[in-house]
């Protein structure tokens, strides 16, 4: 059998305003209709504002795999293989931008100057020669029906024509259809807000043509195009399908490799020494790179972490810099994952109470706070004021997540702004740090003790749930023990003291994981507790425990456990909570 010889294109690196000046696209039928969504057009966008705002000069937007075909005119027509999201995506931006000229424009025709004036001219010059005239688009979208109303080819090139608000009847869209608007009216409700920052109209029409042409000169796409359109798919599965994924750490390791240059094998020497510390799990890598990254420069998404990385650590002292501050880390961060996994990591800090604090941070399942434990540590600040600091910061978690159950993202990006000023030395102090910790993450009393009103957690025997009501229950009774961190020890640590229900049946089902329900007691008084059939029997497993605060729950079982007893717990035990923590 004769094998079929692949031919592979050279390929082309141009601008996207080049992209389209020189070429004409077509997308055929077979492929998927417009499927971006908020997610991607919004990625689309903070990459620009990347290069808008001087973070990055330029921007890989991806690749253009096309197949080279001729029409009835003979002209070249760029059969769309892959790309057609971030080709369609392009010109809906442009018709924004020319759109948003037009109405600067029309508005203000009498307070702009000649200069300003021609800055829009060629904004919407540049966007015609981008989109094309409606009878020759620069690109063509599949055909999908033959009625206008319900053909994406004509609803794309009506979208690209318009000049006003967006009017068209969101019941007869297609899902491809309303993509697109939204796209559109993402993109430009975006770039309004972007100039509103702006009190004069010069300044407005300077920014938006900063924008235009960050766009149209520093987004950078490759484009493969193929004679055959047998090798056009061939090198679209090889691109998109062959391989394991790689993980941000994969990718930043060989960015650090080409700008270590002359100092190649020192910083692959760091680099396998960083990833012995934390077994080779290219996952736990990447982890640490973010942690760092939040502390040195700012908090991103993983999936940003290469991108915001590779635009600040550039030339070779950058990568010098960064291996060293990895290297001096790294143990830490194994400490913070893994506090008592063996003797280097229990006894990397000398204060107790510190690495008790790490360690309910780690029983609670809580990495949010690392950045800021990474920056103190980098700054060489005293065990005695990071222990100050990372009091604050699980006082701060407790209210916000383990009593109000608000969400993390809130406190993830809280934290890693408190390392970065760490960082910066905008905050020195323990008092500064904390002050700020408060005035900007910390929840009210108010707020606190009525979220603890109705407090419930399930009791399970294992994993962060389990942690976070022995936690909640060791500090309320070594707050009112004043036991000077023993029970602590004793749960902890000894794993001798347990959770468990003052009492399940006869209780309303709702108030059953209440915190009020709940006692901390010795592992083999719990297992007579869970046969017990009356408050009698419990009151006298109770007396059996050595805690003290357990002789108040033997009084509370001589009258009578019950729904208003919890009730009446709970709240002495909100009252309790904001001393606490």
């Amino acid at each position: 059998m004769r094998k079929s010889k692949l031919s592979i294109p050279t390929p082309s690196t141009p601008k996207i305003g080049e992209l389209f000046t020189n070429n004409y696209f077509a997308v055929p039928n077979y492929q998927r209709n417009y499927a971006w969504q908020e997610s991607e057009v919004s990625d689309f966008w903070d990459d620009l504002m990347d290069i808008v705002n001087g973070e990055r000069d330029g921007h890989f937007f991806g690749q253009i795999v096309t197949y080279k075909n001729s029409n009835n005119n003979g002209k070249d027509i760029q059969e769309v293989i892959d790309g057609q999201q971030r080709l369609t995506t392009s010109l809906i931006f442009q018709s924004v931008l020319r759109n948003i000229a037009t109405e600067i424009k029309n508005d203000n025709c009498n307070r702009i100057t000649d200069d300003t004036q021609g800055k829009l001219l060629m904004i919407d010059f540049k966007s015609k020669q981008m989109i094309g005239p409606a009878d020759e688009r620069t690109l063509v979208l599949q055909k999908t029906a033959d009625s206008e109303e319900t053909d994406l080819r004509t609803f794309f090139n009506k979208l690209l024509d318009l000049r006003g608000e967006v009017n068209f009847r969101r019941d007869t869209m297609s899902e491809p259809m309303k993509n697109m608007v939204n796209a559109y009216n993402f993109l430009k409700r975006n770039v309004i807000d972007k100039l509103k920052k702006y009190d004069n109209i010069v300044d407005r029409i300077n920014c938006l043509d900063k924008i235009t042409a960050a766009f149209i000169e520093r987004f950078y796409v490759v484009m493969l195009s193929t004679e055959n359109k047998r090798d056009a798919f061939i090198i679209f599965e090889t691109l998109n399908s062959r391989g394991r994924d790689l993980t941000a750490s994969d990718i930043i390791k060989n960015h650090l490799m080409y700008a270590a240059k002359n100092e190649l094998e020192a910083v692959d020497e760091k680099w396998k020494q960083i990833a012995d510390v934390l077994k080779g799990d290219s996952k736990r890598l990447t982890r640490f790179i973010k942690t760092y990254w939040a502390a040195r420069y700012k908090f991103v998404p993983e999936a940003k972490l290469y991108k915001s990385l590779s635009g600040q650590v550039i030339d070779k002292d950058d990568t010098l810099s960064f291996i060293d501050d990895l290297e001096n880390l790294v143990i830490l961060y194994d400490v913070l994952e893994n506090p008592m996994a063996n003797k280097r990591n229990s006894g990397f800090f000398k204060d107790k109470e510190l690495m008790r604090l790490i360690n309910v941070f780690r029983h609670l399942g809580v990495k949010l706070y690392y950045p800021i434990m990474l920056a103190m540590y980098r700054k060489k600040y005293s065990e005695q004021v990071m222990k100050q600091v990372l009091n604050m910061a699980l006082r701060v978690f407790v209210r916000h997540r383990t009593i109000m159950n608000a969400g993390t993202n809130i406190l993830e990006k809280g934290y890693a702004k408190v390392a970065e000023k760490i960082y910066t030395e905008e905050l020195t102090t323990p008092d500064e740090i904390n002050n700020y910790m408060r005035e900007t993450l910390y929840r009210t009393n108010k707020e606190v003790q009525n979220a603890y009103a109705t407090l419930n957690k399930e009791l399970k025997t294992a994993g962060k749930m389990k942690w976070t009501v022995l936690y909640l229950l060791q500090e309320y009774y070594d707050y009112l023990e004043d036991s000077n961190g023993k029970i602590y020890q004793e749960t902890f640590i000894n794993d001798n003291y347990v959770p468990c229900h003052i009492k399940e049946d006869k209780i309303d089902a709702e108030l059953v994981n209440y915190i009020g329900n709940y006692s901390l007691i010795e592992k083999k008084l719990a297992v007579k507790l869970t046969g017990a059939k009356s408050d009698e029997e419990r009151a006298n497993i109770f007396k059996q425990s050595a805690l003290k605060y357990n002789q108040n729950i033997v009084e509370w079982l001589a009258k009578g456990w019950n729904d208003n007893k919890i009730d009446e717990r709970q709240k002495q035990m909100a009252f309790a909570a904001i001393n606490i923590w």
